[in-house]
């Protein structure tokens, strides 16, 4: 207990010596503690703890039965909301206006679950940016090679369910938007 004092002491007088989290939310910071990541934001002379989370163990994939606990507590989507909207990619806003409201239709509307949501919007977004960086102009300039070629890529770099994820988010999203153009 003493050791983690010693911790927020010093987060006190140096607030910002904590790993910066600015990816998940503006002025979000993180100090580990053992096991422990205490999710803190700075403020004016006090720290306002967001979350304190457990760690997962490294080299393997059970969890123990108090992680589990401590995960099942804390729900990732409520506690650090993301305040700043997302910019779209080029890919997306150059297929115009009707497309880039079918693409944000297809995250809004169409996947209910977040964590798939999630998953998919990452999926989605690498794959976009390979496209962008092989060349191709708009989303209506894709095509099946493209496709074809970043799984192919993925498949050496990555496990299968993960390749087969991506696919699956690629596949629907082309599904949605094609079907929703009509």
């Amino acid at each position: 207990m003493a050791a983690i004092k010693v911790d927020f002491d010093q987060l006190v007088t140096f607030p910002l010596s904590g790993v910066s989290r600015e990816h998940l939310a503006a002025d979000l910071r993180v100090k580990f503690h053992g096991a422990y990541g205490i999710y803190y934001t700075p403020a004016s002379r006090e720290l306002i703890i967001v979350r304190a989370a457990r760690r997962a163990r490294r080299g393997g994939h059970r969890r123990s039965r108090r992680l589990q606990r401590v995960s099942e507590d804390f729900d990732r989507n409520q506690l650090v909301p993301i305040t700043e909207p997302m910019a779209l990619p080029a890919i997306i806003t150059a297929a115009g206006k009707d497309a880039t409201t079918r693409f944000l239709e297809f995250f809004a509307a169409n996947i209910r679950d977040a964590h798939t949501r999630r998953a998919y919007s990452r999926s989605v977004a690498d794959f976009l940016a390979r496209c962008e960086t092989a060349g191709v102009p708009s989303m209506t300039a894709v095509q099946p090679l493209h496709v074809g070629a970043y799984v192919e890529g993925l498949t050496r770099t990555h496990s299968a369910p993960t390749a087969k994820q991506h696919l699956a988010a690629i596949r629907n999203l082309f599904d949605w938007l094609r079907n929703t153009s009509t």
